[in-house]
């Protein structure tokens, strides 16, 4: 019974961790769709922003051509693409993450199922 209730909160911790992954590339989507809006405009001057330096300090930065970013693809590696292909990245790490959620939420469900089996067996077992 213990090891079920274990693995139950650890399969509500990875739920949620995907769940956050999840809401960072929905996130991530919006803001590039920003961006190219921004990239779109005919008299756009680039993009002001903050950056983060490190710390909780930021600096002033202008981005003059924001048609190209950078795409971290795993493993700390980068590859510049345009807003279109980043876009396409996010989709597709949105129906992997969703699928995932799927998957996790279904073995949750079983889990607890699991649990309420053996509760209810104990229960039976107690009374004579």
């Amino acid at each position: 019974m213990e090891d079920l209730t274990k693995q139950l909160e650890e399969t509500a911790t990875t739920l949620a961790t995907i769940q956050e992954k999840l809401a960072s590339y929905e996130d991530l989507k919006t803001q590039l769709k920003l961006l190219n809006l921004q990239a779109n405009k005919k008299d756009s001057k680039g993009l002001e922003t903050l950056m983060s330096i490190g710390c909780d300090m930021y600096v002033n930065a202008s981005v003059a051509d924001v048609s190209m970013i950078f795409v971290n693809v795993g493993m700390d590696y980068h590859v510049e693409v345009t807003l279109k292909e980043a876009d396409k990245i996010c989709d597709r790490w949105i129906d992997f993450l969703s699928t995932r959620i799927e998957e996790v939420a279904s073995k949750q469900a079983l889990k607890k199922a699991q649990i309420r089996l053996v509760s209810e067996k104990l229960r039976n077992m107690k009374l004579p």
